[in-house]
């Protein structure tokens, strides 16, 4: 179920990136998220 939350986040930021390096940061608090939910 993790991996769907994570999947379905992951699409929302890369929907709403912009290439001025958001999507870098906005990666970043996926991972940080991913980490804390294990």
């Amino acid at each position: 179920m993790v991996e769907a939350q994570l999947l379905v986040y992951s699409v929302a930021v890369m929907d709403s990136a912009m290439p001025d390096g958001s999507f870098r940061m906005g990666h970043e608090k996926i991972s940080d998220w991913a980490a804390g939910s294990r």
